[in-house]
């Protein structure tokens, strides 16, 4: 363990407000305003889209229309893709296709790649067949369900499954059902649904179960339920098929969910990418969170729900040899280091100044609690950890929002000061 001063900065996971499924002008479903076939039209209408997404509180979206463009020059995606890395919008490349038996799924890439990746992953997924109708309406891919999600985790795509109890979704389209069930039940260990319907206020053909108050622990469709090797319950991902940007006028009837950003899911990430998307499904209790129906990302950010210690700085202990400042994520933190680096000197001096050393703290641990008292304060030896007068170690602990500045030494008594005072 390094014992030089650590700096403020990115550090830990965080929620970020994600729109996984938006698309393009260049969709043909796109009920928004189409901007002229010219080059600085193409660029002009990229800046104002992610404009719109970074002002209405956006930090991550995925651009993802119907089996692309015909070829990227064409699209507006890579406009996109590049204007929003100058704006701090995180894009994922990606897709949304059906597969022969007509269900549709959502396919996204890193961030870092670009939609050349997309029309790579489409090359291998329709071979010689068209993508596009004589009408330009996209066309079922000739693989089957289970075919194109083996040819998703060939490319080191994520996929979900989009408005999975609606017309062409998982769960809605008759001739795919035994496909259906497969997958679901067996064949997609990382399974995204999106419902359509808020996951918190469903309808009465949805039925979710929870373990824990507030918390989204299951999902039960009627006639379905997880078996097999598949029991932990599916991710439920809420998005807005966004259709339009949040400033253009909407035909009557779409105007309540088409818009851009309309609909969202709070998803915990160290940084985007496919793989933090499959551990967020995986782990959906502590990942995920979702709005209210009325709530933006600008008004709606979730905070940590626990008490937790965000820094510690220690001073005057002889072993550390400078002072040492430590900053904590409000997540999982993890001490690394060889034997004899400080790890167990650094957990014994964070119980110090957290009053953990008590006979109460622990407990029937008395073996443990005479260990400690040793390397705090002697053994037989005379060697100890808090070895003269200055030693002290302070830090900052977070409690319902709440933060208390914590001090304590061998020259003072223990404190902690709350930031009202």
């Amino acid at each position: 363990m390094s014992t030089a001063n650590t700096t403020a900065g990115p550090f830990g996971a965080r929620f970020y407000a994600c729109d996984l499924h938006v698309h393009t002008p260049c969709d043909r479903e796109w009920l928004g305003q189409k901007p002229p076939s010219t080059d600085q039209a193409g660029k002009d209408y990229a800046k104002r889209f992610v404009d719109s997404c970074v002002g209405h509180g956006l930090e991550v979206v995925a651009l993802v229309d119907h089996n692309l463009a015909p070829s990227t020059a064409d699209s507006l995606e890579p406009l996109i893709h590049e204007c929003a890395r100058h704006q701090g919008l995180v894009v994922f490349p990606g897709v949304e296709l059906a597969s022969s038996e007509g269900i549709h799924v959502v396919v996204l890439f890193d961030p870092q790649k670009d939609f050349r990746e997309v029309e790579r992953f489409l090359a291998s997924v329709f071979g010689a067949s068209d993508r596009f109708a004589s009408n330009s309406n996209p066309l079922p891919a000739p693989l089957n369900l289970e075919q194109v999600l083996d040819k998703a985790r060939e490319f080191d795509g994520f996929f979900y499954f989009p408005h999975a109890n609606k017309t062409n979704g998982l769960f809605a389209v008759d001739a795919g059902k035994a496909t259906a069930m497969k997958i679901y039940e067996e064949k997609a260990p990382v399974l995204g649904l999106d419902l359509g319907d808020h996951p918190l206020a469903l309808d009465d053909r949805v039925v979710v179960r929870s373990r824990i108050p507030d918390a989204l622990a299951g999902f039960r469709h009627t006639n379905w339920k997880r078996e097999g090797p598949c029991r932990f319950p599916p991710a439920l991902l809420w998005n807005s098929d966004g259709r339009a940007l949040r400033d253009e006028d909407l035909p009557e009837g779409n105007n309540d969910r088409r818009r851009i950003g309309e609909r969202f899911t709070w998803i915990k990430m160290s940084e985007p990418s496919v793989f933090a998307l499959k551990c967020a499904v995986l782990d959906p209790e502590s990942r995920l969170r979702y709005p209210k129906q009325s709530e933006t990302p600008l008004n709606s950010r979730p905070t940590a729900r626990h008490s937790y210690l965000a820094s510690v700085r220690i001073e005057g202990v002889d072993f550390f040899q400078q002072p040492l400042k430590v900053r904590f994520s409000p997540h999982l933190n993890c001490i690394i280091g060889g034997r004899g680096s400080g790890k167990s000197n650094l957990l014994s001096l964070l119980r110090y100044v957290l009053r953990q050393d008590t006979d109460e703290a622990f407990g029937k641990a008395g073996g443990a609690r005479e260990r400690y008292q040793k390397l705090l304060y002697g053994d037989a030896n005379g060697w100890k950890l808090l070895s003269g007068m200055e030693a002290k170690v302070g830090g900052v602990f977070v409690s319902a929002g709440e933060h208390y500045e914590l001090q304590r030494g061998l020259a003072q008594e223990s404190q902690a000061v709350s930031a009202s005072g």
